[in-house]
């Protein structure tokens, strides 16, 4: 909801707009969580702060047990909702995940 004043007119509200540093620092909490579990490599990361949460996009590979990296994500302190996009391979090594197919 927009803040009126007389002499400045409308302002933004800040409520639901973090400060740039605090996004900042959640975008690097959920990039140290995610990069500190050794099943999952990230060739490519970048992590974005969004409403309630962050969105990931990447490139990640999996030798471990498939496992989802937004229940990763989530264990961040202020992150409720992830919006998961990276693209996922599997390598070999791991017989419970499916091979990569190449098109």
């Amino acid at each position: 909801m927009p803040i009126r004043t007389p002499a400045q007119g409308v302002l933004p509200s800040t409520e639901s707009q973090p400060a740039p540093e605090s996004q900042h620092r959640l975008e690097q909490s959920v990039r140290r969580e995610l990069l500190s579990h050794p099943e999952l490599h990230f060739p490519s990361l970048v992590v974005r702060r969004i409403r309630s949460g962050v969105c990931l996009e990447g490139v990640v590979e999996t030798t471990g047990t498939c496992s989802d990296v937004s229940e990763f994500a989530k264990r961040v302190v202020g992150v409720d909702r992830v919006l998961n996009r990276p693209v996922r391979h599997y390598r070999e090594l791991d017989s419970r995940c499916p091979p990569v197919q190449n098109r």
